[in-house]
C-alpha cells in the first residue's frame, strides 16, 4: 500500500526480550528509558543509539514464591529533571533506585521490606500456593516521587472452592526524597482498592469502598477528605481544578464535578441505564467521556449529560477527540477495531478491523496524524481525512511516546529494540 505520509524508519537493536506496557518506559527530553526484567536501558532518539544500561538484580524463584511479599507492579519508572528512579523487586520486598539520566550512574538505592501483617491478613495460606494478602506496589504519576502499596485480602481462589475472605483494603503511600532516597513521609489510607490500570495513573485523588472521595497531597502525604458520594464510584479524574467522579447504582449512572480543593459539588448529572457493573472517566484535552462496562462510551456536554452513547467492541483501549475531525476509539482483546465517531451525532463514520487491536493513542504534534499501536506495527490515522495507514514492524509491542515528529515503538522478539519512525 503506498504511504500518504513519507516515513523514515530507524532501528536501535537491544538484545533480550523487553517488557511492554505503560509504566515500563519514560521519555525525558531526547532520551527514552526502558525498564526491563533484568536491566534499565537508555536510548538517545536523535542519535538513534544505546546510551547506557545498568543491570537489575532479581530475587530467586523461592523468594518470589511466598504467601506474603510485596511485588513491583503497575508504574515502575519515575523521572525528574536529571534522574530516573525505578521500582524493582528485592529478596525480601522492594527497592527503589535512582540513576543519572545522562550517564546511568547510580545515585542512591532504598530498600522497602514487605510490611508486617495487618488484622485482616490470613494467618496461613488457604491452599498450597495461595497468598495471605495481596501486596502490589507502584510509583505514582506525579512530580513527587511516591511509592504506593495497594494492600488487599486474598482475591484468588481454587476452581473447586471459590470462597474468599471478606474484602479489606488499605493503600500505603511513602514519599521519597528524589535526591537522597530518604523516606520523607508515610500515609496509610484505609478502605481503598485500586486496579492495575489505576496504579499506572495514580496522582493522589482516590475513592474508598464506602464512597468517600479524598485527595492526598503527594508533596506532604496529607490526606484531605473532600466529600462522600452515593453509589459505586469510579476512580476520580483531575481536570482543570475539578475532580470528575462517575458512579452507578440500581439502574442509574451519573457524574459529579467536584471542586478539587473543597470538594463542593459544582455540577452533576445522572440518567437511567441498566446493566452497568463499572464506570470510568476518559479525559481528552478537548472532551470528557464516560465509559460504561467494557464496550460503551458517551460524550458528555458541559453539564456532564450524555450527548450520545456508542458501542465499541471487544474492549475499549483509548479515545481521542481532535479539533479537526471525528472521535477515534481503539479496541483490543479477542481481535480489535478502530472506530471513527461523528462528535455531533455519535454516528459511526468508520469501522476498521485491526488484527491484534489498537491501543496507546499518541497524537503526533505538527502533523495530521494519530499513532495507534497495533500487532507488530502502528496505525497512522489522519484526523482530517480519516485515512488509516498500517505500518508493519516485526515485534513492535507498544507506542512509548513521540518526540516532535518521531514516533517511538518498543519491540520484542524476534528482534528486540526500539523502532524510531519519523514523519517527513
Amino acid at each position: 500500500m503506498p504511504m500518504a505520509a513519507p516515513i523514515e524508519t530507524t532501528f536501535v537493536e537491544r538484545a533480550g526480550l523487553m517488557q511492554s506496557g505503560e509504566g515500563t518506559h519514560v521519555v525525558v527530553g531526547d532520551v527514552v528509558i526502558l525498564q526491563e526484567w533484568d536491566r534499565l536501558t537508555a536510548v538517545s532518539v536523535s542519535e538513534a543509539r544505546l546510551m547506557w544500561e545498568v543491570p537489575k538484580p532479581r530475587p530467586t524463584p523461592a523468594q518470589f514464591n511466598l504467601p506474603r511479599r510485596a511485588i513491583a507492579s503497575g508504574r515502575g519508572l519515575w523521572a525528574g529533571p536529571s534522574s530516573v528512579a525505578h521500582l524493582s523487586d528485592a529478596p525480601t520486598g522492594l527497592f527503589v533506585a535512582a540513576h543519572d539520566i545522562g550517564t546511568g550512574r547510580a545515585i542512591w538505592r532504598s530498600e522497602f521490606p514487605t510490611p508486617s501483617p495487618v488484622s485482616w491478613t490470613e494467618s496461613s495460606p488457604a491452599y498450597a500456593g495461595a497468598h495471605t494478602e495481596e501486596l502490589p506496589a507502584f510509583l505514582a504519576r506525579d512530580e513527587n516521587l511516591v511509592l504506593g502499596l495497594a494492600r488487599t485480602t486474598r482475591r484468588t481462589a481454587q476452581a473447586f472452592d471459590l470462597r474468599l475472605p471478606p474484602l479489606h483494603a488499605q493503600l500505603d503511600l511513602s514519599g521519597i526524597d528524589a535526591t537522597s532516597g530518604e523516606v520523607r513521609w508515610q500515609t496509610k489510607v484505609p478502605d481503598v482498592t485500586i486496579s492495575a490500570l489505576e496504579m499506572r495513573r495514580f496522582s493522589g485523588c482516590l475513592a474508598t469502598i464506602a464512597g468517600d472521595v479524598l485527595n492526598v497531597d503527594l508533596a506532604t502525604g496529607t490526606p484531605c477528605s473532600l466529600t462522600k458520594l452515593r453509589g459505586s464510584l469510579g476512580w476520580p479524574r483531575r481536570r482543570r481544578g475539578e475532580l470528575l467522579v462517575s458512579w452507578h447504582d440500581r439502574g442509574t449512572v451519573g457524574v459529579y464535578a467536584l471542586d478539587a480543593i473543597t470538594g463542593a459539588v459544582l455540577r452533576q448529572s445522572h440518567w437511567r441505564r441498566r446493566g452497568v457493573w463499572s464506570t470510568s472517566m476518559l479525559l481528552d484535552p478537548r472532551s470528557v467521556f464516560l465509559q460504561i462496562n467494557d464496550q460503551f462510551v458517551s460524550l458528555l456536554d458541559e453539564n456532564l449529560a450524555p450527548l450520545w452513547e456508542a458501542r465499541a467492541v471487544p474492549y475499549i483501549y483509548g479515545v481521542v477527540h481532535t479539533a479537526e475531525g471525528p472521535i477515534w476509539i481503539g479496541t483490543s482483546g479477542r481481535g480489535g477495531r478502530l472506530y471513527a465517531i461523528d462528535p455531533a451525532s455519535g454516528t459511526e463514520l468508520l469501522h476498521l478491523t485491526v488484527h491484534g487491536g489498537a491501543h496507546d493513542p499518541t497524537p503526533i504534534h505538527g502533523t495530521d496524524y494519530i499513532a495507534w499501536a497495533i500487532l507488530h506495527g502502528i496505525a497512522l490515522v489522519n484526523k482530517r481525512t480519516m485515512e488509516v495507514i498500517q505500518v508493519k514492524l516485526k515485534g513492535a509491542l507498544d507506542v512509548v511516546g513521540a518526540i516532535d515528529r518521531t514516533i517511538i515503538l518498543q519491540a520484542g522478539a524476534p528482534r528486540p529494540g526500539i523502532h524510531l519512525l519519523t514523519l517527513l
